[in-house]
């Protein structure tokens, strides 16, 4: 059930994405330039592809076999999950100089 809601807001995500400008959100994404070059599109069509291909590949494999996909998951994930789980085990605990004042999440400076 839990995953259900997680593909309809994937859906809502794509579609918010393409609705307030596929070309200008895209580019950064796939092909790291903040062009409207249709470069992006293509490369974001070409990867929908892939994982449609893939996920209806998969499904009658992973209905049939659920434990199995699940062991083999965790032997791949689990050792770097232990791993990553370790590093920073007090995150958040930065003083304010340790935070650069040139950090902008999207990569774009403001205007103003």
């Amino acid at each position: 059930m839990l995953g259900r809601s997680y593909d309809c807001v994937d859906v809502i995500h794509v579609t918010l994405v393409l609705t307030t400008g596929a070309l200008r959100n895209l580019n950064p994404t796939y092909v790291s330039q903040n062009t409207e070059s249709w470069m992006g599109f293509w490369m974001f069509d070409a990867s929908m592809v892939v994982v449609i291909v893939g996920w209806v590949a998969a499904t009658p494999s992973t209905s049939r076999h659920p434990r199995v996909v699940q062991k083999v998951s965790f032997a791949l994930i689990g050792p770097a999950q232990r791993l990553y789980e370790h590093i920073d085990s007090k995150p958040g605990q930065y003083a304010e100089k340790d935070i650069s004042p040139y950090f902008w999440h999207n990569g774009k400076y403001p205007e103003s």
